[in-house]
């Protein structure tokens, strides 16, 4: 018996194939950014569903990676965060936030959950709490390109200035009002 054996050979070059992924992420990326907000239409609401069944309300942070991932497979495009920190950083933000989410009972989706069980069994619910919030920490620190030093800088001088506002208010004999909105 003779077997019917077709033989066909594709040949594409590394080049075309690095090009037709990066289109395939980007539009995957917009695909699922559109989701966030049509979710009249079916494939959006299928979109919408399957990332928020997956990552929960986290789920945000997706469009971004799969953009980034496409754009960092074209070479001739060059910005700031076009970087591998940077998707490193946001998938570290996406799988934390699912985690946390999942911990704190908001919607951490079957991700979130795994991480957070995984987490849970192994260290305590506040353990995994305190891991998952340093892991968005590092992960933020990752995409920003911030060293943890002038976070907390930053973060200080915004007290300190909040301090002198207060300060100077209570110094005239006014007293603070109840609503935080002057601040």
């Amino acid at each position: 018996k003779k077997k019917f054996r077709l033989n066909l050979k594709l040949d594409i070059r590394p080049d075309v194939i690095k090009s037709v992924l990066a289109v395939t992420f980007i539009i995957a990326g917009l695909l699922s950014l559109v989701s966030f907000f049509t979710q009249d239409h079916v494939v959006n609401a299928k979109i919408y569903d399957l990332l928020g069944d997956f990552f929960g309300a986290a789920f945000f942070v997706v469009p971004f990676i799969l953009i980034l991932a496409g754009l960092l497979l074209i070479d001739s495009i060059k910005f700031k965060y076009k970087e591998l920190r940077v998707l490193v950083g946001l998938i570290g933000l996406l799988l934390s936030l699912s985690g946390l989410f999942a911990i704190l009972s908001w919607k951490g989706g079957e991700v979130g959950e795994q991480i957070s069980e995984i987490l849970s069994n192994a260290i305590s619910k506040v353990g995994a709490i305190l891991v998952l919030l340093g892991s968005i920490v590092v992960s933020l620190v990752l995409v920003l390109d911030v060293s943890l030093n002038q976070v907390i800088e930053f973060v200080s001088d915004i007290f300190k200035k909040v301090k002198e506002f207060v300060d100077a208010k209570l110094s005239k004999g006014e007293k603070p009002k109840e609503d935080a909105g002057d601040i």
